[in-house]
């Protein structure tokens, strides 16, 4: 009963909003940035993240975050070159299959982007959440399809620039085998200790978790949790309360 749903919600917004310095939303629309001047009532384009040929292009599959320091990163799926088959008779992948992850950032409010670049060459499956830790750092985690059997892994991406350049750790394997099956769907919160607590999606039953003490870069720990979920992907949010 405290919601009220927006008349002119635009289409083809994955949810992700950030607000920028001067109060703005910014949102992205596949290659598109939006942005609301009245809290999400109304939108208006400001233009193309990226205007230029393929690979690269943005797309909806993307998580944004809005730095401390003011700049806006972007960090999405390249449907553009996305190329998927599964064989139920083989249980294993297209040869072929891709869905590259790249990033991109605005240090003026969504009017320009620069410094666009893949920053991993595989199979992700899906982006659920990026974030930037207390101590400045941008962590975003990701799938990538593993072979031989085929099966999903989760992996972290550091970002200690505002996403000019990244830094990825080890790989969270838990076996499995299937196009949904493995490790997947990876959502992040930083705790009040400094660690970063990871949530994944899994087929065993339960959420599982990883802890990093080392600023999301590499997981220690990892290890089910007691959350029952029957092949179920998570969210999870700090407050400000702790």
């Amino acid at each position: 009963p405290r919601c009220t749903r927006l008349p002119d919600f635009p289409e083809g917004v994955s949810g992700q909003f950030v607000r920028l310095g001067n109060g703005e939303l910014l949102a992205v629309r596949d290659n598109t940035t939006i942005v609301s001047q009245d809290d999400g009532v109304s939108w208006s384009e400001r233009g193309p993240v990226y205007a230029g040929p393929k690979p690269g292009i943005s797309s909806f599959l993307h998580v944004l975050v809005q730095t401390q320091d003011g700049t806006t990163v972007l960090v999405y799926m390249d449907l553009s070159t996305a190329k998927w088959g599964w064989d139920d008779d083989t249980g294993k992948a297209a040869a072929n299959a891709q869905l590259d992850v790249w990033s991109v950032r605005s240090t003026d409010g969504g009017h320009t982007w620069r410094d666009r670049h893949m920053i991993m060459q595989g199979y992700c499956g899906a982006l659920i959440t990026m974030i930037q830790l207390s101590s400045g750092e941008i962590v975003v985690p990701v799938m990538n399809l593993l072979r031989d059997p085929d099966r999903q892994s989760v992996l972290s991406y550091v970002s200690e620039d505002d996403g000019v350049s990244w830094s990825h750790g080890n790989v969270i394997d838990l076996g499995g085998h299937g196009h949904h099956d493995g490790a997947a769907e990876p959502t992040l919160a930083e705790l009040g200790d400094g660690s970063v607590l990871m949530l994944i999606r899994t087929n065993l039953d339960y959420l599982w978790e990883a802890r990093s003490l080392d600023k999301g870069l590499y997981w220690r720990i990892i290890q089910p949790t007691k959350i029952d979920a029957s092949s179920a992907p998570a969210s999870i949010r700090r407050l400000a309360s702790g």
